[in-house]
């Protein structure tokens, strides 16, 4: 559905095949080429098209539940197969600990091989010890990044918003058991 606001009415649904027709109007309108005055219907009001402020057409969405069912699924199939790895290949996967590195030091470059043998320790530690987990809590990570900004740019801050959705899922789903 889409919306058109209308002087002294407010806004009204309208579908959106009607809502594109009342742009191209409003577009006529302002051209020169419509009247002001020129009388419409628009779902449950009529009026004249000068009484339009504005209309929002909504976006098509390529909505699709098969989709987003198989892509829960793959999901929960990837990590199944995470859960399947012993601790030791599970800590080898340092991929969020380089975001995190990179985003706290600012530091774009490879890592030190020091520090990604400590994140490994810290990680192999972590998953031996919360065996349904597929992903470290960050925080762990804490004293073994050097040079840490006290000041992240709001670009890097994505980057542990990313880490930490993902260790916010991975916690749901070994809460409910996937």
């Amino acid at each position: 559905m889409a919306e058109i606001k209308v002087k002294g009415v407010g806004l009204i649904e309208v579908d959106n095949d009607k809502a594109k027709e009342l742009e191209k109007l409003k577009r006529q309108q302002g051209e020169g080429t419509l009247s002001p005055s020129t009388w419409i219907k628009a779902g449950k009001w009529s009026g004249i098209i000068g009484d339009i402020i504005g209309v929002v057409v909504t976006p098509e969405t390529d909505y699709n539940d098969d989709k987003f069912t198989k892509d829960g699924k793959e999901f929960i199939m990837s990590r199944q197969a995470i859960l399947g790895m012993p601790p030791t290949e599970r800590a080898k996967r340092l991929g969020m600990f380089k975001v995190i590195y990179s985003c706290a030091t600012e530091n774009f470059g490879p890592v030190p091989k020091e520090i990604l043998d400590q994140a490994y320790e810290i990680q192999k530690m972590f998953f031996e010890d919360n065996p349904n987990r597929c992903a470290c809590e960050p925080f762990l990570f804490k004293d073994i990044i050097p040079n840490q900004q006290s000041s992240i740019p709001k670009v890097l801050m994505g980057g542990f918003r990313v880490a930490e959705r993902y260790v916010n899922e991975d916690k749901r789903c070994s809460r409910l058991g996937y």
